[in-house]
């Protein structure tokens, strides 16, 4: 198994995309864009990418992002092995990896989706729990639960600053959109939704719902960060012709 950073060269990426369509079906849109593999995030986030490779070809995959501003969270996503390969242990053994060497260097909540029972009991075998309205799941460093844990992550945090959505906020926003919001819309741009009357089924993939909006100039969005880099609320703005944009928007219940 190979532990590589970006920038990766474009036929490990070339092959890891063959991997996906091949693991997930040809409408497969990755989570994890090209971008950050070629290291263009790589001044807010540190990426993992563990790779299995047979013949020269890449049989297994999973990547953890980390925000260089708030390290102690992670995301976990493209876990997948060639249909030829499976049955040989090779994600469990790298899910189990990668979750140690997270929380070595501090790493306190690895977030990760699935919505495949199968896989799900896999991770929950490694240490990996369910959390309340979502189809998320999260390691833990600790023995606490997901609640004892959230209250602690967002206790004190103060309001610091609106600015433009970053890379850095890919990973933080999970937390956010995750808690029972009051709120059914949490963001009508989005099609996002309060966890208390959907559930959530996006984990890396909040990010590219919401950077959608620039990368197809249909908008911008915000956030509203602690000094720390948590986020504490986002907003979207839409624009509808004639000098007309649609907003909304949502943050965290303390500072609603």
């Amino acid at each position: 198994m190979k532990v590589e950073n970006p920038p990766l060269d474009t036929e490990s990426v070339c092959q890891m995309h063959e991997l996906w369509v091949t693991a997930f079906g040809n409408d497969f849109v990755s989570d994890v864009p090209d971008d950050v593999l070629f290291g263009d995030e790589d001044r807010w986030n540190c990426v993992d990418i563990y790779r299995h490779i047979s013949e020269r070809q890449t049989i297994s995959t999973a990547i953890v992002i980390r925000p260089h501003a708030l390290p102690t969270l992670g995301g976990l996503g493209e876990v997948s092995t060639d249909p030829k390969f499976r049955g040989k242990g090779l994600a469990t053994t790298t899910c189990k990896q990668l979750a140690e060497d997270f929380h070595r260097i501090g790493g306190k909540a690895l977030f990760l989706g699935t919505t495949n029972p199968d896989a799900a009991r896999i991770y929950e075998r490694l240490g990996w729990q369910h959390i309340n309205g979502s189809k998320l799941m999260v390691h833990l460093s600790d023995t606490d639960d997901y609640d004892d844990f959230i209250r602690r992550y967002f206790a004190n945090s103060i309001p610091s600053k609106i600015c433009v959505a970053k890379p850095g906020c890919r990973i933080p926003l999970i937390p956010l959109v995750l808690l029972p919001h009051n709120w059914a819309i949490l963001d009508s741009n989005v099609s996002l939704y309060s966890t208390n009357v959907e559930p959530q089924l996006s984990c890396l993939g909040l990010y590219r719902r919401y950077e959608y909006l620039r990368t197809h100039r249909e908008g911008e969005w915000f956030t509203l960060t602690a000094e720390d880099e948590r986020v504490l609320g986002i907003s979207s703005a839409i624009y509808k012709g004639d000098n007309r944009y649609q907003v909304d928007g949502f943050c965290h219940p303390d500072h609603e």
